[in-house]
């Protein structure tokens, strides 16, 4: 059986506890507190677990095997160990052989067994006597060294039985010549070939490097400057990718730039540190107060090295917060407003495209006679972003995939009943009458009509009102 002992009042044990005493034995006077009586009842008593204790009778145990353990403990050049290291190192035959299932038990019997023989002060360590502790920081700093290479937690784990992951983080925080190094994979800057001249040449790369870079470098782009600029640097230390460096630099230059990976900043640069990131990064360095341009934007993110997929997914979260008024440029919402005036005469206008068929492409708009005088220059996603953004008398249904570099939208009156590109084409073929057609003549129908510039959109492959079959268009129920 067992007890949970803490200072919780409201503990179900405690309560169960002081009934059974007041109902057995009246006369026994108990703490007020469940603070005061825990700790009197713990010196009695054995820990089975985290804040559970028992008696020794209830504990199945080997003595043969508790003689083995503290006999490894003390033929090791180890002064102290983690229980959960012991309990690892010895859990087979703890599991087989007792009812000690947690390295809480097992500290609470060698206590019990060894109260003299060791120093229990430390809640997680177990030390010999006369000899000073070793915690985790210095045990791990000492295997790094002992290593002299760098090592995996896997690796760490397996020299150190029981060491977690969070003790881990928190050894490599605490000891400042243990850094990271790879993915999940921890160094020590005294495995490293590193002199007094190396810190220099390495200080006036990175300072003249942020300074090309208006004050921000990326790890990568740290990582080819220094390739270029100091091989031999990389080469000794066995310097294979960005993290490496960006990890070694860290270490020397914490102090004289902002980093946190992947970037490094000048202080200089007025941006949070807790709002660091790649949009506001972009807006720095674009000045993007009076707006945006697309092929400056490009040429930023080539400058910093970003791959595509970050380069495409930066400026599609940044361009949310700019209205497109060309191909390459935006302005601030805020700056994107006009008169009542100029929007009744830019929807007489929108009504005059519309007219014939109801509906209009914006591939198709080329002159822009009649439109009225406006601060912007009229171009088709001029014209597609008043429609998006102010409050006009049109909407504009696009394909599903969608292309930047060109306008594929269609512009329609918002008294129109449909929702989407594949519910106006269905319309249209309605109106036409019942017609099927082959992919080739399909094609022509929707160019014919002014629905797409040059390939079938996808979703009409497989839409509700418009059936693909024996490679067949038709209206119809899927």
């Amino acid at each position: 059986m067992t007890l949970k002992l803490n200072s919780d009042e409201n503990n179900e044990d405690l309560s169960y506890l002081r009934k059974i005493i007041s109902k057995h034995y009246g006369g026994l006077e108990l703490p007020e507190n469940n603070r005061a009586l825990s700790a009197r009842m713990i010196t009695a008593l054995i820990q089975s677990g985290k804040s559970q204790y028992c008696h020794i009778d209830s504990v199945i145990y080997s003595i043969g095997l508790f003689d083995e353990i503290y006999e490894h403990m003390q033929h090791s050049p180890q002064p102290s160990f983690h229980y959960s290291e012991l309990f690892e190192l010895f859990k087979g035959r703890l599991l087989s052989e007792t009812n000690i299932t947690n390295y809480y038990f097992l500290h609470g019997m060698l206590k019990y067994l060894f109260a003299e023989d060791f120093d229990f002060n430390d809640r997680d360590i177990i030390t010999k006597l006369g000899e000073t502790k070793q915690n985790a920081d210095s045990r791990l700093n000492e295997l790094l060294l002992s290593s002299r290479a760098p090592l995996s937690k896997k690796e760490i784990k397996a020299a150190f039985p029981g060491i977690n992951d969070f003790v881990i983080a928190f050894s490599v925080n605490r000891e400042k010549d243990i850094i990271p190094w790879d993915y999940n994979t921890y160094n020590h800057i005294d495995n490293l070939n590193i002199n007094n001249e190396d810190i220099s040449k390495m200080a006036f790369i990175l300072e003249q490097a942020v300074k090309e870079y208006s004050g921000y470098l990326s790890d990568s782009l740290l990582f080819d400057t220094v390739k270029t600029k100091f091989p031999q640097f990389l080469a000794k230390n066995a310097i294979e990718n960005e993290r490496n460096l960006y990890y070694i630099s860290v270490y020397y230059f914490g102090t004289l730039y902002r980093f946190r990976r992947p970037h490094i900043l000048s202080f200089d640069i007025d941006i949070d540190i807790e709002e660091l990131s790649l949009i506001n990064i972009a807006k720095y360095l674009l000045d993007c107060q009076s707006g945006i341009n697309y092929k400056e934007y490009l040429n930023l993110a080539a400058k910093l090295g970003w791959a595509n997929g970050t380069l495409y997914s930066v400026f599609s979260e940044l361009e949310t917060e700019f209205v497109r008024i060309s191909e390459d440029d935006y302005v601030p919402k805020d700056v994107f407003m006009f008169e009542n005036d100029f929007i009744e005469r830019f929807n007489e206008q929108i009504t005059i495209l519309l007219k014939d068929s109801g509906y209009f492409s914006l591939f198709s708009l080329f002159s822009f006679q009649g439109f009225p005088q406006c601060q912007f220059e009229w171009n088709g996603f001029l014209v597609e972003s008043i429609i998006r953004e102010c409050n006009t008398e049109y909407k504009i249904l696009s394909p599903q995939v969608k292309d930047r570099r060109y306008q594929r939208g269609i512009i329609v009156n918002t008294n129109n009943p449909v929702h989407s590109f594949e519910d106006l084409v269905s319309q249209i073929m309605k109106i036409d009458g019942d017609i099927s057609f082959s992919e080739p003549e399909f094609c022509d129908y929707l160019k014919q009509k002014g629905l797409i510039y040059n390939t079938i959109p996808q979703e009409l492959y497989n839409c509700d009102e418009i059936i693909f079959k024996t490679e067949m268009f038709s209206i119809g129920k899927n």
